[in-house]
């Protein structure tokens, strides 16, 4: 690492340690970072010579605009280190570009937007890229993790000339000496991103790549660039549909389009032979006990004393009949409604847990 850089890396260093307010406070001009001026090995022989680039870093995960920002200035000095370069930060971006960091992003994704941005800034490349910090669990963290996504861009085609990924452990020291050599990596790697558009059916589905989810466009399509060329997870699901994952193969320079159409998922109700039995059952003798009770309502004439006698005493024990096999009817009734709920419980737990296998839309 050369003396310019272990300077700009030491103030960069001292800079976070500062905190953010100090950061931002910087930033607006009450004690900027003084980046050391630094000699072109490479001098440029005329004005065509200096090449304008454009240098973008934003925040991911628990990682604020004002670390960011402050390691943008590292990356300035590192590319600035390399020769005759003119740089154009990130505000002067995003102020010509008049969006904010997502926008940024969206920005970067889009040749056309590029191209626009290009013309307007005169600026030949953008080194672009993202820097993520997991955010510490219950609070509490003992070492800070970060990645970071580099790529350098042909502003005019779109392409990407190189790229850089790492995952860095121990602290902002090894992330700031990290950020450092990989300047170096993005003017001998060339990697060119591939891309991946999808159409889906139901037009309300939520699209998954990588685990992480894709908002859709205002077309209704999902879009996602700067996909590392290979194999990618994709999962499309929505509510009362069948959830569908497959690895998809992107390659590299190229934007695969997809077309996923779900199929509807029919729910059926699962009731077990216990409910149908003691329904059937419970029914049946009620219907037996409305017969007796009705038979035990019939009236006679024409009898004398000892007729009437024995025709009233059977009436009577019909009636008594009926009242048994309408508690006994009534109770398995009863029986198969709480064995339904039961059922129905189930079932329901069967959803939850199929959904939660990512085979339905979670609810």
């Amino acid at each position: 690492m050369s003396a310019v850089r272990i300077v700009a890396s030491l103030a960069v260093l001292a800079l976070l340690a500062l905190g953010p307010t100090k950061a931002s406070a910087q930033r607006e001009g009450d004690a900027p970072i003084e980046v050391p001026e630094t000699t072109p090995t490479e001098a440029p022989t005329s004005p065509d010579d200096t090449q304008r680039v454009a240098v973008v870093l934003l925040p991911r995960g628990a990682a604020s605009p004002e670390m960011t920002d402050s390691l943008t200035e590292l990356l300035i000095a590192a590319l600035a280190a390399r020769g005759a370069t003119e740089i154009v930060g990130k505000e002067e971006f995003q102020a010509a570009l008049g969006r904010d960091d997502a926008g940024t992003l969206a920005c970067i994704e889009s040749d056309a937007c590029l191209g626009r941005m290009g013309r307007e800034l005169r600026v030949h490349e953008l080194v672009a890229g993202t820097l993520h910090l997991e955010p510490p669990v219950d609070g509490v963290t003992t070492s800070e993790r970060f990645r970071f996504e580099l790529y350098r861009l042909d502003v005019q085609s779109g392409s990407a000339r190189g790229r850089v990924a790492r995952e860095i452990e121990g602290g902002l020291e090894a992330l700031i000496a990290a950020l450092t050599t990989s300047v170096d990596e993005l003017y001998v790697e060339r990697i060119d991103p591939g891309a991946i558009v999808i159409e889906t059916q139901p037009q309300s589905a939520s699209v998954e790549i990588d685990d992480e989810a894709i908002a859709p466009s205002e077309d209704g399509m999902f879009r996602r660039g700067f996909l590392v060329p290979g194999e990618h997870e994709l999962l499309v699901r929505a509510s009362g549909y069948r959830g569908l994952t497959r690895a998809i193969t992107v390659e590299s320079g190229t934007t695969l389009m997809l077309s996923v159409e779900l199929e509807p998922r029919v729910e059926e109700l699962s009731i077990t032979t216990t409910t149908w039995a003691l329904a059937g059952s419970g029914a049946a003798i009620l219907i037996g006990g409305g017969a007796l009770g009705g038979a035990s309502q019939a009236t006679a004439t024409d009898l004398n004393m000892r007729q009437s006698q024995s025709f009233y005493d059977a009436r009577q024990v019909e009636a008594t009949l009926a009242n048994v096999l309408f508690a006994v009817g009534g109770a398995l009734l009863v029986g198969a409604a709480v064995s339904f709920g039961l059922d129905v419980d189930a079932s329901s737990r069967d959803v939850a847990e199929r959904a939660m296998h990512g085979e339905i839309a979670r609810w």
